[in-house]
């Protein structure tokens, strides 16, 4: 009962892909047959499901459930609300996702269920983060409070991490490492997998902002293995990006433009969602180091298949992998799922 406004979402990682058609079958029967509360607990459960391997898909499925959720619990309207504005934000549409974030939070406030408040209060300040406004600091504080008294580990190890995208904003490095560092061993343990290689990569580009070069590369790696064990897809790019800048950074062009390479040519897949409006940053940093190194290695990256770019990116060995697998043709664009 504990858990109830936030639910058991990102924690089970394996139970869903194999039933995800079985799934998408069954909302797509509540929604034709009218049993929208049932489609909507059905879209709920599946929250980080569709953040972690699509979350335009995620976008769709409760947008065409919410458009007839009128006469439903509210506490349930307030559940789905947050899991659209989730898919929202992760595909980088941060208007749409701060209008379901209001919505969701007005409903929690009006049931007094103050777990659910705690979790849109952390949405919220996550939010504010994303489209560069203030208050996010004293939203955070307010939601670390709230789940300190329900007992919610994982809310407050989310809260504290989140404190750090504060404090680095605010220009204290060493105070925003720490904080990463805090949040990702209180939610490891948990199981709580999206948010601890988050939080990795987040001690990683700290340490770069630094200048700790070496500090980097273990925590970014550790963040790559987790983001492709759970197949997301958008993780698994910030790192591949994240590790080629740290390359680059350390003077290994050919391992930079491999891995760079290989994140354009997954981009051509179709649309990531935030990372689209974020990749300028990482591009800058490998591409300062422009020659005829990083162009050939760049070719070479563009060649390999996701799964070998990851594999070479996860060797401590910075030598390229011999015969490493080539990228078969692509299609034209990902399915509808």
């Amino acid at each position: 009962a504990n858990m109830s406004a936030e639910g058991d979402y990102g924690r089970r990682y394996d139970i869903l892909p194999p039933e995800q058609n079985n799934l998408r079958a069954a909302i797509d029967w509540s929604l034709a047959a009218g049993e929208i509360e049932l489609g909507l607990r059905l879209a709920v459960a599946l929250e980080y499901f569709w953040v972690i391997t699509d979350p335009f898909e995620g976008e769709r499925r409760f947008e065409a459930l919410l458009a007839q959720s009128d006469q439903i619990d509210p506490l349930l309207r307030a559940r789905a609300l947050r899991c659209y504005s989730g898919s929202c934000h992760v595909a980088g549409n941060f208007e749409q996702s701060r209008q379901a974030i209001e919505q969701s939070l007005a409903l929690f406030q009006a049931a007094g269920e103050e777990q659910g408040i705690a979790v849109l209060l952390h949405r919220l300040a996550m939010s504010k983060l994303a489209t560069g406004e203030n208050g996010a600091r004293e939203l955070l504080e307010e939601s670390l409070q709230l789940f300190r008294r329900h007992g919610s580990p994982r809310g407050e190890g989310e809260s504290i991490g989140a404190l750090g995208y504060v404090e680095r904003k605010e220009g204290n490095l060493e105070r925003a490492l720490e904080l990463f560092e805090a949040s990702a061993a209180i939610v490891g343990p948990l199981g709580f997998t999206w948010w601890e290689q988050g939080m990795l990569g987040e001690i990683a580009e700290t340490s770069l902002l630094l200048g700790r070069v070496d500090d980097a590369e273990p925590p970014a790696r550790q963040a790559l293995a987790l983001a492709a064990e759970i197949g997301d897809r958008q993780h698994t790019l910030y790192f591949l990006g994240l590790l080629a800048w740290i390359a680059a950074e350390g003077g290994n062009l050919a391992r930079a433009g491999r891995l760079w390479g290989a994140v354009e040519a997954e981009e051509e897949n179709g649309p990531v969602g935030n990372w689209e409006t974020e990749r300028a940053q990482y591009a800058e940093r490998v591409f300062a180091h422009e020659g005829p190194e990083l162009e050939r290695s760049l070719a070479e990256g563009r060649l390999l298949s996701f799964e070998a770019a990851i594999a070479q990116a996860l060797r401590e060995s910075q030598e390229p992998a011999a015969g490493g697998f080539v990228r078969p043709a692509r299609s034209a664009g990902r399915g509808e799922h």
